[in-house]
């Protein structure tokens, strides 16, 4: 007894092996519950990271949205001739000049994409990756390897393996030193990107009429659909355009959309990817994008694609 009559009153002691299988039991628990829920916390993490991304590039862009008109009309008014144009198909009742002339056409595409990849041969710092039979022949071997390996473009967020397939893809079918060729070059092409880029666009549009006989540097547009798809509708493919300069982002996009609405227009749009989304955002990054030298004409297709969807969509039953 105290002073004050009262029994001081003893806290037990908790037994030290009782407290090591607690700690153990819920920190097991922890380790459990994280492992079956793997999938769902990775994909809701680079679902926000993706999402904080594109609410940044909305916000840089919104503020142009209400040029959009004025764009729109200078657009309309400007020339749309020069290097991006390709002659119309040939028909069935085509002349024998014509088809001389079409065939003229597809040695012309073909001699100057030689000629541009001869002159990106000569670049010194390019020496280093010792071409053994040239850059053409490692371009095709590069070809065949991107084609015959697409990535994942539909449910693609079903597991954490697909996106980390899908992030990683270039990676895994070209290995380090193609693509640090591509990069290489992508990154030095400068100015004469577009140029470059449309040309082997346009070599692409003519696969049917130059590519049956001519069987140099094919790009079946079946093919093509599931990169552009990758591009436009993946994490993987927004990872990989979000690391690249605005540039050449929209590039990229921009030849995405149009291999697209060529899908949609032979109805093998496979994966039913809706273009609208994408064509109305790049319209508006045109706006803030360094200086490019068919600017107008990228802009003026883009309108027209989203013109012809739009009207399309108001006929739809």
């Amino acid at each position: 007894m105290t002073s004050s009559g009262k029994r001081r009153r003893r806290i037990p002691r908790l037994n030290p092996a009782i407290a090591i299988v607690v700690l153990s039991a819920m920190a097991l628990t922890a380790v459990l519950l994280v492992i079956f829920n793997w999938d769902g916390i990775v994909n809701r993490a680079a679902q926000r990271q993706f999402a904080k991304e594109r609410a940044r590039y909305e916000e840089r862009i919104a503020r142009l949205e209400k040029d959009l008109a004025t764009l729109t009309e200078e657009s309309a008014t400007s020339d749309d001739s020069g290097p991006l144009e390709t002659p119309e198909p040939l028909s069935g009742a085509t002349s024998s000049k014509a088809a001389v002339n079409q065939e003229t056409d597809c040695a012309r595409l073909e001699r100057e994409i030689r000629q541009s990849l001869a002159e990106i041969e000569t670049w010194p710092y390019l020496k280093k990756y010792h071409f053994e039979n040239g850059l053409p022949a490692r371009l095709e071997l590069i070809r065949k390897k991107l084609l015959a390996h697409p990535p994942i473009v539909v449910r693609e967020t079903d597991s954490l393996y697909s996106i980390l397939t899908n992030t990683a893809h270039f990676y895994r079918v070209l290995g380090k030193d193609d693509l640090m060729l591509l990069h290489d070059i992508i990154n030095s092409e400068g100015d004469q990107l577009e140029d470059t880029l449309a040309l082997f666009y346009q070599w692409s549009e003519k696969e049917d009429s130059c590519g049956k006989e001519n069987k140099f540097f094919p790009l079946p547009l079946e093919k093509l659909y599931e990169y552009a798809g990758f591009f436009l509708n993946t994490l993987g493919g927004q990872a990989y355009l979000f690391r690249r300069d605005l540039k050449t982002r929209i590039l990229v996009q921009y030849y995405c959309i149009m291999i697209i609405d060529r899908a949609n227009a032979r109805i093998i749009n496979r994966h039913g990817i809706d273009l609208r989304p994408t064509v109305e955002a790049v319209i508006r990054e045109l706006k803030v994008a360094p200086p490019l030298k068919f600017r107008d004409r990228y802009l003026a297709r883009l309108l027209s694609i989203k013109g012809r969807y739009a009207e399309a969509e108001a006929s739809a039953p």
